[in-house]
């Protein structure tokens, strides 16, 4: 079970690192959050905690202007999480569908939170880079495993942490508009508890479209696979999924064999049925870095708005996550973590 797991998983929203930042870097007097970087240190040096970062932690730092707090912000970010990233759920959402086909059919699964969790930089970067040319394959492999070998480095890290980048305001932009113009026909509707379920509905035809289109036994799909692997296909698909879901229940509780998806699509539903509020910039790329926390960690400390959300959806009971709002409210946990 989750809470039985040790080290345990903590993850901290960019507003934490940075609460931590100017107490570690004397810009702040705080004894709690003095004492709460003690516990950190203490807890990881003992294995008993980790606090991986991500590809979130990697732009925001960069988007920095002054170099210096790049810098340190980056030392700190090191240290601390000594070098775990979280991949975003993104990465693995048909390896998440290929688990349930294959569980469903009495095959082995992918554990899809080593491949989330661990301290390959490729989840800071999302990717490993690679070159391709007109060299021999053996030349090609030698360079590309020197790469990897270089950024397998602290010093790497140390290096794309605090780089600078810039910000692209016109795609947030273009994303803000697209959110605002999906969740357009949500005002139409009476109430709340139609919105919901009209987005439950699309969740659930969008999670069948998706498995469909996995096993690649969907019409634009047609002459890409062989006959017989696409007869296979839908063979293991029809044993995996139920003929026919019609309650929104039913819908929901088959969404539930996809945590990662699900996650995703209650946070995604509960920000578009809060019509007052307008969707803002970072709206999704906070979506979808909670969504793994949320699944596979034992605590998060995250932005107020986000973490209502999830208490409202009970996804913190749901996978049995503590959710924070500030740093000093993860203290006891911290402190009952040290004692164990």
């Amino acid at each position: 079970m989750k809470e039985n797991e040790i080290p345990k998983l903590l993850y901290l929203d960019q507003n934490q690192w940075v609460e931590l930042e100017k107490v570690e870097y004397h810009e702040k007097e705080d004894k709690e959050i003095n004492e709460l970087l003690t516990m950190l240190r203490t807890l990881i040096s003992s294995n008993k905690l980790i606090v991986p970062i991500d590809i979130n932690r990697l732009s925001e730092t960069s988007h920095r202007s002054l170099s210096f707090t790049r810098e340190r912000l980056s030392e700190l970010m090191i240290e601390i999480s000594r070098g775990y990233a979280v991949l975003p759920f993104l990465y693995v959402e048909e390896l998440e569908i290929r688990n349930f086909i294959s569980r469903k059919n009495g095959l082995s699964e992918v554990n899809l939170k080593k491949l989330l969790i661990n301290q390959n930089t490729e989840n800071l970067l999302v990717g490993t880079p690679e070159l391709v040319g007109n060299k021999s394959s053996k030349e090609l492999e030698q360079i590309n495993s020197q790469i990897r070998k270089l950024i397998s480095t602290t010093d790497f890290k140390r290096y794309i942490l605090s780089t600078p980048a810039q910000r692209d305001s016109s795609l947030e932009r273009k994303h803000v508009q697209r959110a605002e113009k999906a969740r357009k026909i949500l005002r139409s509707m009476h109430d709340d508890t139609e919105r919901k379920n009209y987005l439950i509905k699309g969740d659930y035809q969008r999670l069948m479209r998706k498995i469909m289109e996995t096993y690649k036994v969907t019409d634009n799909y047609e002459g890409q696979i062989p006959p017989l692997e696409k007869f296979g296909n839908l063979i293991m698909i029809r044993k995996a999924l139920p003929l026919s879901i019609q309650s929104v229940r039913d819908q929901v509780a088959f969404m539930l064999e996809f945590p990662l998806y699900y996650a995703h699509r209650t946070l995604v539903s509960y920000r578009d049925r809060n019509l007052d509020r307008p969707i803002q910039s970072n709206d999704n790329i906070d979506i979808v870095g909670y969504v793994a926390p949320i699944v596979y960690f034992q605590y998060i400390v995250g932005e107020k708005y986000f973490m209502t959300l999830a208490n409202q959806a009970k996804l913190d009971e749901l996978f049995n996550t503590v959710l924070c709002k500030k740093l000093t409210e993860i203290k006891p946990h911290l402190e009952s973590l040290l004692n164990t």
